[in-house]
């Protein structure tokens, strides 16, 4: 598989069979770039990707970001079918390999981007944690 040179900040990808997040089974989600790999031509390079979900609960994660989808905005450019919500403690690495064209969805942003990046990375160093050595879900 060839590397995928063009991942950016506020792509969507849908990530094939990923693991649980909270319970349930395994799973084809959609996913935000909001760090892009070191080196894109490495296809082990991994990019951190915030989760998205149609069932965002509100009451347990108050910092979740409301996308764009065309069900609402026909002219969103996220390419997301349903009203859903990236969730920035869904933090996790995904190596460059599996954002590829073929699964590639649409990008978000402006202000909803800034937002999530902002989300996201008070979630990731809050957490202490260098986001390589959080659970691997996809």
């Amino acid at each position: 598989m060839k590397p995928n040179l063009h991942i950016r900040v506020g792509s969507v990808y849908w990530l094939e069979k990923c693991k649980p997040i909270d319970g349930g089974k395994p799973k084809d989600r959609p996913v935000v770039v909001v760090i892009v790999p070191p080196d894109p031509k490495d296809p082990a390079s991994l990019a951190i990707v915030v989760a998205v979900s149609t069932s965002a609960n509100e009451l347990m994660d108050k910092d979740i970001v409301h996308l764009p989808d065309k069900s609402t905005q026909p002219q969103c450019t996220s390419g997301l079918e349903k009203p859903c919500a990236a969730i920035p403690r869904w933090y996790l690495p995904v190596p460059g390999e599996k954002l590829t064209a073929e699964n590639y969805s649409g990008h978000i942003s402006g202000k909803k981007l800034q937002t999530l990046l902002h989300a996201a990375q008070t979630r990731i160093s809050t957490d202490h944690v260098e986001p390589a050595h959080t659970h691997p879900l996809c």
